[in-house]
This record gives structure tokens, sequence and C-alpha cells, in this order.
């Protein structure tokens, strides 16, 4: 009986196959890896799925990310970036499987990493790469300037005008090790495989110098770490369109160096702001008008609770600040700004594990100076 019963099942036949318009909005809102293993369906889906227009459309779809690394040369992970905070097996995923050895993460952009390796000596940044952590491509980058030169990689950028992905560099003009007495800017284009000079430098690498984090925003890169900026106390600001150095004043927060590490960040209506992190507390301040330098408000402090005393980095959601960084590193704070009310967030990090914050979004997009370099270096 049940032998008929299974022959005389109907069978169900589709009659109808899906357009590419529908097809296009259902791969869209799938991961990255899934778009990738759908490719091998069919010569049409192949075809949509590598359409510059579909995966420039499916990069601004994908969720941002925090990123978590595993120690030097270890793995890399990402964690979203969302209200809650919360990281552990269920919400952490594995970005990079590994990094090369010695091998520290700079900066992302455009769903693109930039990673620096140092030699034996802290001082000596011996190469650069560059990689797309979805599709496992990697490319080397020259440093400016050959030889014990100091040197260290500023910025990572989009410029606009050409859609070439750019890296902005500090370089001492001798190799006279952590004595430079003069320096200058270099800019390297990934795509045009080419290295200029952009002019002197108001400041020079030492040798403990660390590698400056910018902060992208309204088209331009900010630092607060940059020798420029730390010897002229205030915000130094490049406009990655014309490629130009200014100035901008920090919030009054007291001395450039009064016990007060300064963050740069955006808050997530798009204001530029600074995380002024001392010991105990985090002071919020907003620039409310990005033309105007003397428009910083205090909008929040935040007052760490133990044993989260001091923290190196802040990030912002629609509703929280999310803040962590130094020792226990498997602990982070969410504020509130609404409510201005702290939680202390255990996370289940392993103890190398840290979260850099640095804020990641994955992309597909294919770059032609992958080309010639497939596999990690």
């Amino acid at each position: 009986m049940a032998a008929t019963e299974a022959e005389e099942a109907p069978v169900i036949t589709c009659h109808h196959q899906l357009n590419d318009d529908v097809v296009t909005e259902i791969l869209l809102r799938l991961p990255s890896t899934s778009v990738l293993r759908f490719r091998a369906v069919s010569r049409a889906w192949r075809a949509i799925t590598t359409r510059p227009d579909f995966l420039a459309a499916h990069a601004r779809l994908r969720p941002l990310e925090l990123i978590v690394a595993e120690g030097l040369g270890g793995a890399l992970h990402a964690v979203p970036l969302d209200d809650g905070l919360d990281v552990d097996a269920r919400t952490i995923r594995c970005l990079l499987p590994s990094t090369p050895r010695a091998a520290h993460l700079i900066a992302p952009c455009d769903g693109l990493l930039l990673l620096e390796v140092r030699g034996h000596a802290i001082n000596n940044v011996e190469r650069l790469l560059v990689c797309n952590p979805v599709t496992r491509q990697w490319t080397s980058v020259p440093l400016p300037r050959s030889g014990h030169t100091l040197t260290r990689a500023c910025g990572f950028y989009l410029h606009g005008p050409s859609g070439e992905h750019r890296l902005l560099f500090l370089t001492n003009d001798d190799e006279r090790g952590g004595m430079g007495t003069s320096a200058s800017h270099y800019v390297r284009s990934l795509e045009a495989g080419e290295t200029r000079m952009l002019g002197p430098a108001a400041a020079t690498v030492h040798m403990f110098t660390l590698t400056p984090r910018a902060l992208h925003h309204r088209g331009n890169l900010h630092w607060v770490e940059h020798p420029e900026a730390e010897e002229a106390q205030e915000i130094l600001v490049f406009d990655t369109v014309q490629e130009t150095f200014r100035r901008m004043p920090p919030p009054p927060v007291g001395s450039f160096y009064d016990a007060t590490d300064l963050f740069l960040l955006e808050t997530a209506q798009g204001m530029l702001s600074v995380a002024a992190m001392r010991w105990g507390c985090v002071d919020i301040w907003v620039m409310e008008d990005y033309n105007n330098g003397q428009s910083w408000t205090r909008r929040h402090r935040i007052d760490l609770p133990p044993p989260l005393r001091h923290v190196g980095w802040v990030v912002m959601t629609w509703q929280n600040a999310l803040l962590s960084g130094y020792s226990p590193s498997d602990v982070a704070v969410v504020y509130d700004m609404t409510e201005k009310k702290v939680v202390l967030k255990q996370m289940q990090l392993r103890c190398t594990d840290h979260l850099t914050g640095h804020v990641f979004r994955e992309s597909l997009q294919r770059h032609a100076f992958f080309d010639q370099q497939q596999e990690q270096p």
C-alpha cells in the first residue's frame, strides 16, 4: 500500500523560472560566502553575481562588524556591530583563518584589510600586505623608500575621482634609524602600482612611533596620533580628493597630554566625535558643525565600572556606545546613550584574542591589483 501511494503521489514541477531581477534581489541579501557558492549554479547566476553593479550593491548591504584579532599572525574574526555586542560562539565568525607571522592589522578600507609586518626590530616595518578576506586574495605593497628608512602607513583610502585605492605614508628622508631630521608624505596607488611624493611633512618618524590610526569621515582622514597632530596638539585632517592637509582644533579637554587618550570616532548620525579617555571615565565630545572648529560639545560622561577602568577605543551604534580595548580584554562596556546607563559585558574570548576597534564591511568586488598574486604571501 505504501509503495502504491508513493507511486501515485503527484509530482510537482516548476513551470516558471525566476527572472533575473528576482534572482538578483534574493542573491543581494545572502552572505558573501553563499554568493560565491551560488556562482556555480549556472552561467546566468555567475553573470549576475559578477556584474559591477551587483557587487557594489551587495557590499553596501553587508552589515558592519567589529574585527577580533587572535594575536600577531593569528586568525582574524568578526562579530556583528549591534547594540548588544554579544561576543560568543554563536555570533563570532572566522574572517581569515591565519595571517602572516608578526602581521598587525592597520586599517580596513572598502572591504579590504591593510596589514603591517615588522621585522625583529620593533621600529622597522618590513612589508605591507593588502587582502580581501572574503576572496582570500593578497598582494604586497612596496614601501616608499628602500633600506632602513623609518616609515609608517598612515592611511588607507578610496580616491573618489579616480576610483583608486591609495595608501598614505609618512617616511623619513634619511636612514639614520630613530633620529630622522626631516620626513615626507608619499601616496601609493594600488591600481596604478606607482608611488609619488606629496611633499615635506612637519614631523618625523621616531623609532617608537606607533602606526597612527585614521578615522575616515566626510571624505577626509583624521588623526590624533599622527606625529604632526601630536606636535601641533591639533587634529590632523587629510582631504582624500585634493590630497592636501589641514589642521582642526580638538575639543577643550584640557592639555592635549593631560593623562587623556583621545580616540576619534563617528556617531551613527554621521557627526565627528572624540572620546576623551581617562582612568575611570570617558567623555564623549561631538562637533556640532564640521566647518566650525569651535563647535565641540560634551554630550556624555561615562563612568567605567570595575574591572574595566581604562579603555582603548569606542564605537557607536544608533543607541549605544561600545567601549573596550585594554585589560581585561574580554570585558566591554555598553553605554545606553538615551537612558545614560552602563552595562558591563563579559565576552567569550580566548586569552590571546582582543577586539581591535576596527569596523569592517565585507565586499566581493574584484580588483586588478590582486590578479598577479592570488595566495597569501
